[in-house]
Order: C-alpha cells, then structure tokens, then sequence
C-alpha cells in the first residue's frame, strides 16, 4: 500500500470517528477536502459513504442520496451505504424505495458475512440491520 492510499484511508477514518462524535461538518471539509485527491476506487466509495452518512446527519437528505449513490456506483456490495440510503429515503417519505435499499443492505451484509467470514461488525452496522430487520415483513 503506498503512502497516500494509507493516508487517504486513515482520513476516511478519521471522518467516521468524527460523525460518530456528532463533528459531522469537520467530517465533511475533510472528506471533501480528500476526495479530489483519491483514485483508488474502493477509498473512493467509503469517502463518499461517509459523506453522504455526514449529509444526512446534518439533515440534507438531498445531498446525502448524491453521496451514497455514488458509493454505490463505485461499490456496489458497499453495505453501509444501503443502510445509509434507506434511511435517507426514509426520511423522505419515499418508505417503498427505502424498503428496497433496506432488503438490499441486509442481504448483501448476510452475503459479505457468509463469504468473508467477517465475525467483527462496526456496532452502528449491528445497530442499521436491526433497524433493517424491524421495517422488512417477516
């Protein structure tokens, strides 16, 4: 891994710390402030997760959708981002698209936890598939 990859993933980081802290708007001058600079695809796509996570933390569910989708477009198994943007929609009032992003997330987190043999989970993703669980019909 080369220095700036390292760099730009620990910045990335550090904007998810930072959201998590409620310091959604230092989060996004940093992100946004990387993204210029980052061409590996995959940092791309966590970059713009956390920024549309940032967004919509700060209630600009617009932005947010922006955001997140193209994380998806970059990832597309990107997990986090689904759960993201089926709350974004959600909060739109747009409940039959937010279904299907819910659907998505938890059937793509199910996916990634069977392939990649993940134990380990960041608790805000525990936290969105139970939320996901609770909007789907059983």
């Amino acid at each position: 891994m080369d220095n700036n990859r390292a760099a730009q993933a620990a910045v990335n980081n550090l904007a998810r710390l930072e959201i998590l802290d409620g310091k959604t708007e230092e989060a996004i001058d940093k992100l946004e402030n990387t993204l210029g600079q980052v061409k590996d695809k995959g940092i791309r796509a966590a970059l713009y997760k956390n920024l549309g996570w940032a967004y919509f933390l700060e209630n600009n569910p617009k932005q947010a959708e922006v955001e997140l989708r193209q994380s998806l477009e970059l990832k597309e198994s990107n997990v986090v981002a689904y759960y993201i943007l089926a709350q974004v929609l959600e909060a739109q009032n747009r409940h039959k698209q937010a279904l299907a992003f819910w659907k998505t997330a938890l059937e793509q987190d199910e996916l990634d936890q069977k392939s990649n043999g993940v134990t380990w989970r960041l608790p805000e993703l525990l936290a969105w598939r139970m939320t996901a669980r609770q909007r789907l019909p059983k």
